[in-house]
């Protein structure tokens, strides 16, 4: 199995629509239920203060996986502050198509 050797991508790096898709990220957390964009799962972990979040969205067809992880983290910080967001283990952008594959739907 080969092993990568990750680092940190600078911000000026990230993708450029980045601010719209934490922007459309954190509104869409702000309306909950009522809003029409993408479906936002979180799921806390069983005897830990981790959660799993996965973000369902079409949008993210045309964004590298690492970028979607990014903007869900970021829109995360934005909506419920740093520390939430440094509960998160799992942050994961899918389109329909990908959640499928994976089995990821809501409940």
């Amino acid at each position: 199995m080969p092993f990568y050797n990750y680092e940190k991508q600078p911000r000026q790096n990230r993708d450029p629509k980045h601010a719209e898709l934490v922007r459309l990220l954190v509104e869409e957390i702000r309306l909950g239920e009522a809003g029409k964009g993408p479906v936002i799962m979180h799921e806390q972990l069983q005897g830990s203060d981790r959660l799993h979040v996965y973000v369902i969205w079409d949008r993210w067809d045309s964004v590298r996986d690492e970028h979607r992880a990014a903007a869900i983290l970021d829109a995360y910080k934005e909506h419920f502050g740093e520390e939430i967001m440094q509960r998160v283990s799992i942050a994961l952008g899918l389109t329909q198509e990908e959640a499928d594959a994976m089995g990821i739907a809501p409940e």
